[in-house]
């Protein structure tokens, strides 16, 4: 039995630990800050021992292997210290492997999805195409259900549509998707990254090490950084219609013109933009990615339709609250970017803007000089807020600028929640007929909230309360 390390207690921390436990080792989950005490009962219960980063180090030689959860940085101490470090991504490829070979089956196919934003409408749109078509997969990866747990999950997948972030791509060295698709690139992360063209190249890894290769073509920065990386995709996405090796749109279809017999000269429909829920330039855009995914290992044109037609969006993505007396009141708060967030704009006029939270490192300049004209009044929170206010002012400057606060002390629990009623109760006495208001932050929302779900689910309850329905 050999000592091994997980880096990290996560959600994919944990599922680490339990499979490594599983293949005979001896596990110690090790981490930056205490855990919470039903975590540690949880994995003492399992047999697994844990030990903060600092107790950690002047062990470390004891350890054969580490495993590392996505988001720890490649140049922390634990990883610095001479022992082998093995990505969740690397791993979950290698158990798929020697699993199909104990079960003398196939390993399941991976189709992967990256990009700034997309990620996880994409992938569960491609998973809906795959059941479609017959065939059983699941969504997993960044989506939500860890990527090691779907290769171990008792169900025996036939495909795999998996979301792959930045972290875990970075790790990946032996992966090898069949297909894999990188939907836009944008600055994000670059506090963990340390420039946008790192953080670009990292996503296009993905691309090289998968058999086929799909990107947007119609994203201008992305297909800059192709070019400085020498990478030419397989095939290529757009919005226009389509040339030779793309999908695109005629009229009022998807069309393919990459996997049919004729390229040059054939083409087949896929779908109708009607099919596509919610409809925004945008979620088109991850529609034709899921295609091409799907059409990539050989799904029919009749599939893509069904699936994208029984594709029942997640939440927090361009949700509608309500609509009342003329007003609209949509909750984006998925739009953990200033990326996201300008594809969100885009879809409405006549907004009040709900944003800020966490830059990371992000600049939302652009932000304000394509979509300003659509903002009337931005409500801002979050730490960050002042950054957005100063690009408001300066290329922006007929927008009304609001900083929105709790003023009472509620509990902890009841801060984020009170903040959002202060929001809502705002924005009541704001909007009028014809007017949107929009939840897309432009940034995380770990200063304030637990997750994005949370400040999503708080802004819609304080939505409803301020109703008169």
């Amino acid at each position: 039995m050999s000592r091994v390390v997980v880096a990290g207690a996560g959600r994919t921390g944990l599922a680490l630990a339990q499979a490594v436990k599983g293949e005979g080792h001896e596990v110690t989950v090790v981490v930056d800050a205490p855990l919470p005490a039903h975590i540690a009962l949880e994995l003492s219960q399992d047999g697994v021992s844990s030990l903060l980063t600092s107790d950690a180090l002047g062990q470390i030689s004891n350890f054969e292997r580490i495993y590392a959860s996505p988001g720890w940085k490649l140049d922390h101490p634990l990883f610095l210290s001479g022992v082998e470090v093995v990505g969740e991504v690397d791993f979950a490829w290698e158990m798929a492997q020697i699993r199909a070979e104990r079960l003398s089956q196939p390993a399941p196919l991976w189709l992967a999805v990256t990009g700034t934003n997309g990620k996880t409408t994409t992938t569960e749109m491609l998973q809906s195409i795959l059941v479609a078509d017959g065939l059983n997969s699941v969504a997993c990866g960044n989506v939500g259900y860890p990527l090691i747990s779907a290769v171990l999950d008792d169900e025996q997948y036939d495909v795999l549509a998996i979301e792959l972030s930045s972290f875990q791509i970075a790790r990946m060295k032996n992966a090898h998707p069949r297909a894999s698709a990188l939907l836009n690139v944008a600055e994000d992360h670059i506090d963990w990254h340390g420039s946008l063209a790192e953080y670009a190249q990292i996503k296009i890894a993905l691309l090289a090490a998968s058999d086929s290769s799909i990107c947007n073509g119609d994203d201008e920065l992305l297909n800059s950084m192709l070019e400085l990386a020498r990478f030419t995709p397989d095939v290529k996405f757009t919005l226009d219609s389509p040339k030779r090796g793309e999908l695109g749109v005629v009229e009022e279809l998807l069309v393919d013109r990459a996997y049919v017999e004729d390229p040059d000269h054939g083409a087949v429909s896929l779908a109708e933009l009607g099919d596509i829920q919610p409809f925004a330039a945008h979620n088109v855009q991850n529609a034709l990615a899921a295609s091409a995914l799907a059409r990539s290992i050989g799904v029919s044109e009749v599939s893509v339709a069904a699936g994208l037609r029984a594709f029942i969006p997640g939440s927090h993505r361009i949700a509608e609250i309500l609509n009342e007396g003329g007003v609209k009141w949509i909750n984006d708060s998925k739009a953990t970017n200033p990326h996201a967030a300008i594809a969100s704009l885009k879809a409405f006029d006549n907004v009040i803007w709900v944003a800020g939270g966490l830059l990371k490192g992000a600049s939302v300049d652009q932000l304000v000089i394509e979509c300003g004209k659509r903002i009337k009044v931005a409500l801002l929170i979050g730490q960050d807020r002042e950054e957005i206010a100063e690009s408001l002012a300066k290329h922006a400057p007929h927008v009304a600028v609001e900083r929105i606060d709790v003023h009472v002390d509620p509990t902890p629990a009841e801060q984020g929640r009170q903040l959002m009623r202060n929001v809502a109760a705002r924005a009541h006495e704001l909007a009028g007929i014809g007017d949107t208001v929009l939840l897309a932050p432009a940034c995380a929302s770990m200063d304030q909230f637990i997750s994005y779900a949370e400040r999503g689910n708080f802004f819609a309850d304080a939505v409803r309360e301020g109703s008169h329905v």
